[in-house]
């Protein structure tokens, strides 16, 4: 009989956490291939993550769309980039209007993280008047 002391948790893992997150979250490596998308990213683009991870994002959205510039600014830059009231849309998604901050995971990173939330009804309205 083992008498292993009881492990306990302190509190959710980093996976539970981002995969609970209400915002979707996108990793995309600096070729702009996607390398982690969370459920609300899935459900965001409509696609599982297991179709999401290894494609271009370009194949997605529109390729000279705002998203993608701005990706490719935070490579560039290597600087933090929040666009509000943006319009996403793509050979393989519906269009829907979105706000999006991006941001490399660190100072060196080849990596930039997004997150992305769609505008809800009453944004859409007040924006409107």
């Amino acid at each position: 009989m083992s008498h292993e002391p009881k492990v306990t948790r302190i509190g959710p893992s980093t996976k539970e956490i981002i995969e609970g997150l209400p915002l979707a979250i996108i990793v995309f490596d600096e070729s702009l291939n996607i390398r982690m998308a969370n459920p609300a990213a899935e459900q965001l683009l409509g696609l599982s993550s297991g179709f999401l991870i290894n494609q271009c994002i370009t194949n997605l959205v529109d390729e000279d769309g705002p998203l993608i510039s701005l990706i490719r600014q935070v490579f560039e830059e290597k600087n933090t980039v929040a666009e509000f009231g943006l319009w996403l849309g793509g050979p393989k998604l519906k269009k829907k209007k979105v706000d999006v901050r991006i941001a490399n995971l660190t100072e060196n990173s080849d990596f930039a993280t997004a997150t992305i939330q769609e505008c809800s009804l009453a944004q859409e309205i007040d924006s409107q008047t």
